[in-house]
């Protein structure tokens, strides 16, 4: 009788508000009863389970494990229903643990929710999560590409899906099923459902208007394979991660440029390109002439100063990123979300210079109010000022044994300090101009300094003798750093040049040109092959230390970029400007030449260097175009335009060209695109039409 009491309680409390409370009365008056009732729902659909179809226990569970209310179709999906079996039926009979609210399906109460977790076991748990994602997965995979029949070009804003719209009872599925793998995870699974239908899920996202769920859930792989080693799904993760990031803007406007834009355009080493180049656009018949590698690309924007940034520094776990400000204060920011975890005040004028200790634990900051302080960094208390300059100080730095830091100042002097007193040990005299900036060598026993003066002086650190003065600029030097080898110095000066020099020698081995403003800053890359510069052009380049050449220019600052720093592993760099912003940049492995990618490239050049060959596994087809003389005027064929930022036929937008790659000079000449987007780099896209 108390069972059939609590039964009609329950059926009557439609309303969640009401329902409320009166669970809450039943569970202290009819606390048995109401155990008593679910284990009298559950009974039923075991019994059911076993005698029947077995799509009962399939539907609590799904509805009980999913990360939000399902509606009726996207409970069909996860729980594996049959077309023609009603979801709605089912729901009604696991009636008291589930209802129907507004549509979607919700367990019943926090008390049916609790009896399910002490029911089922974790290792049963564990496989329905599995069975909800392998599901979802399959869903997904049985998509044709361009579900909603759209054209390649921007889609229209209000535009509605068709109805009845194919993606509604997927909805669930394309956002959540990494959730319910990752609970259980199988690499090779879902490398083989990422490797064939990577770009069909990221088009529903797009469509959905919810492609950061796509990032969100590739993170979650990531953190989940990265401990097994399974680098086969690790690689491709990292390069899908890497490509949505790229394409991002274009592929939430337009989502066939996911077919298009994003398939042409990302590099030939791409892992995502490799595998889904068969699901281009079926007028992209080659393209040839990509980059091989990701190179540096933009990440995220670091806002909250409200003066220009003068400096930033990397702590040595490379997680935290110091900047320094006009605006007086250091912020020190978390660089994986980018949030601003703690602001430190306490100068009374501009913040030029901020440098981690070795250890991390201690950040020195040197400012216009001729100081230079230490701070606690897990406290962000202030710890000791160090005091003797007599001019505004520009540039610190820390040895690599972390005892001593140096400074550079404007009353011509670099000062050596004692950390631990705050003393000054020694005063290096010699420059006849403002120092802008310091470096220790990696082994602390040389020190480089920068000056107005033109020049770059080498002191031993032990005696404070000047051992050497490189001469060659001819206008202020702003920067000068060491190689991570030790081999090596690179010096950024206002001619708008970078020289790099021999260490042992101090001969000059090569001037890097290509900045049309002053260089601001300077920093080597990890593996000392790769070097970035700052300038005030707004830009940021990447070059090739041995061969001098400018490999990337990276925009993105809206004034001057006043310098340029790498985190320890030289995966992200960040780069900063009086706009008051610090951009993050993730830093792929960077290209080669054509040559040496000759099992990925898309073409490659015919042994005269006159003609450009496609790879026939890529393209389907052996085709060879003349490309001598084809960088002229633009010529109209068979109705193909590059019109701003897009590639047109007979006005229909077929290809979105990336904001690099519509740098330099861009022809159309017999059905193929010409971009010649860097010097001495030139990319070909071949388009192929029906025949009327």
């Amino acid at each position: 009788m108390r069972t059939r009491n609590v039964a009609l309680i329950l059926q009557d409390s439609e309303l969640h508000e009401e329902a409320e409370g009166r669970y809450r009365n039943i569970e202290e008056s009819h606390g048995g009863g109401l155990l008593e009732l679910y284990d009298c729902v559950m009974a039923g659909i075991e019994e059911r389970h076993i005698k029947g179809p077995k799509y009962w226990k399939d539907v609590l569970l799904a509805a009980w494990l999913a990360y939000r209310p399902l509606s009726l179709s996207e409970l069909a999906v996860v729980a594996g229903l049959p077309p023609n079996t009603s979801p709605e039926t089912i729901v009604e009979g696991c009636g008291f643990i589930l209802v129907i609210r507004n549509g979607t399906v919700h367990v019943a109460h926090r008390s049916a929710k609790d009896y399910l977790e002490k029911t089922f076991h974790q290792t049963e748990v564990a496989q329905w999560h599995v069975a909800i994602g392998s599901r979802s997965m399959d869903a997904i995979s049985r998509l044709k590409q361009n579900i909603y029949g759209l054209k390649a070009g921007v889609r229209p804003k209000g535009t509605s899906p068709p109805d009845p719209d194919p993606l509604a009872p997927i909805v669930y599925s394309c956002v959540f099923w990494a959730d319910h793998l990752s609970v259980r995870f199988n690499h090779d699974t879902v490398f083989a459902f990422l490797k064939d239908h990577f770009l069909r899920w990221i088009e529903c996202l797009s469509l959905l208007g919810n492609i950061t769920a796509g990032i969100q859930s590739i993170k979650k792989l990531l953190r989940v394979a990265r401990p097994s080693a399974n680098f086969q799904l690790v690689e491709f993760l990292e390069d899908a991660e890497l490509l949505i990031h790229t394409h991002r803007s274009i592929m939430e406007r337009a989502p066939l440029q996911i077919y298009s834009s994003a398939l042409v355009f990302s590099p030939t080493t791409s892992k995502v390109k490799q595998h889904q180049w068969k699901e281009r656009l079926p007028f992209i018949s080659a393209a040839t002439g990509i980059r091989g590698n990701w190179g540096a690309l933009y990440w995220q924007t670091l806002r909250g100063h409200s003066g220009g940034i003068s400096e930033v520094a990397f702590s040595p776990g490379g997680k935290t990123l110091a900047s320094a400000s006009e605006d007086e204060t250091i912020r020190l920011w978390d660089v994986e979300t980018g949030t601003c975890k703690q602001t430190l005040q306490g100068h009374t004028h501009y913040v030029n210079g901020v440098a981690f200790s070795p250890d991390g634990r201690t950040l020195a900051s040197a400012s216009h109010d001729m100081t230079i302080r230490l701070w606690d960094v897990e406290t962000g208390i202030y710890q000791q000022m160090l005091q003797g300059h007599s001019g505004i100080v520009w540039g610190i730095a820390f040895s690599p044994d972390g005892t001593r830091l140096t400074s550079a100042s404007s009353d011509k002097t670099v000062r050596l300090w004692d950390i631990e007193t705050g003393t000054c040990q020694q005063t290096l005299q010699g420059h006849s101009g403002i120092v802008w900036g310091v470096d220790f060598s990696p082994d602390g026993r040389r020190l480089v300094s920068a000056s107005e003066d033109k020049t770059v002086r080498l002191w031993d650190v032990e005696t404070g003798i000047c051992q050497r003065t490189l001469q060659g600029h001819g206008d202020d030097i702003y920067k000068a750093a060491f190689s991570p080898d030790g081999r090596m110095l690179t010096s950024a000066s206002d001619e708008k040049t970078v020289r790099l020099w021999d260490v042992e020698t101090g001969t000059c081995q090569q001037t890097l040109q290509g900045h049309s403003s002053c260089v601001t800053g300077v920093a080597f890359l990890l593996d000392s092959r790769t070097l970035t510069s700052a300038s005030s052009d707004k830009t940021v380049r990447l070059w090739d230390v041995e061969t001098g050449t400018c490999q990337q220019i990276l925009r993105g600052h809206s004034q001057h970029v006043d310098g340029v720093a790498s985190s320890p592993d030289s995966r992200t760099l960040a780069s900063f400007s009086s706009d008051r912003t610090v951009l993050l940049w993730k830093v792929a492995t960077f290209w080669e030449t054509l040559e040496g990618h000759n099992d990925h490239i898309f073409g490659a050049a015919s042994p005269n260097g006159r003609q450009l060959q496609t790879d026939q596994g890529l393209s389907n087809t052996n085709l060879y175009l003349d490309v001598a003389g084809i960088s002229g005027t633009q010529r109209p064929v068979d109705g193909i335009l590059v019109d701003g930022d897009w590639v047109t036929r007979d006005g229909e937008k077929l290809l979105w060209l990336p904001d690099d790659y519509r740098a330099g000079h861009i022809s159309v000449r017999d059905h193929t695109l010409v971009l010649d987007y860097t010097p001495g780099q030139t990319a070909f896209v071949q388009f192929a039409f029906p025949t009327q």
